[in-house]
């Protein structure tokens, strides 16, 4: 909003943040469940015809887990739970993939296309030296894998589709530790 950019916010719930910034006339506000099929294509059908310049894929979840508060602990071997880890899939990986699919036309529209997703150096194979956080894991490694052939089947309409590393952020997720 700062640089001038339009932007459409999707956000579970709302908040006073958001909100904060809600008086700036190129600001959009939706607020939907990321995992609600339904909900989705809802969003994609009031966005029809909308030109999106980048899509930017950053919900996120470790699940039950709380990395700030548990560390490398959190998700370790021994915690395994499927429902925990279906919610993990769900929201980091599987979203990502529908909103690219619902959007894609939007996206393509523009002459700067691009479907950016929120990754994480965890989901690489090669720098895990520490174990832990499986769930987590598996899901930004899947979505560096979707991303990897979503840039190339997108390559196609003219869209680059990337996963991207911002380094360890502070969030309420990975709390005060982070950079």
């Amino acid at each position: 909003l700062k640089q001038g950019w339009a932007v459409i916010a999707v956000s579970r719930n709302s908040s006073a943040e958001l909100e904060a910034l809600a008086e700036s006339s190129l600001l959009q506000c939706h607020e939907l469940d990321l995992v609600d099929d339904q909900a989705l294509a809802d969003l994609a059908k009031q966005l029809q015809g909308q030109v999106i310049d980048v899509l930017l894929n950053n919900a996120g979840t470790m699940g039950w887990h709380n990395f700030a508060e548990q560390g490398l602990q959190a998700g370790c071997f021994g915690s395994f739970n499927r429902q925990e880890w279906h919610e993990i899939l769900d929201i980091n990986l599987c979203t990502p993939m529908r909103l690219a699919e619902l959007l894609i036309d939007n996206v393509a529209a523009s002459k700067k296309g691009r479907v950016v997703t929120i990754s994480s150096m965890v989901g690489s194979m090669e720098l895990n030296g520490v174990g832990g956080m499986y769930g987590y894991r598996a899901s930004k490694a899947g979505v560096n894998a979707i991303m990897k052939s979503m840039g190339i089947d997108l390559a196609k309409k003219n869209v680059i589709a990337v996963p991207i590393h911002p380094g360890f952020v502070k969030t309420d997720m990975s709390g005060p530790m982070a950079s």
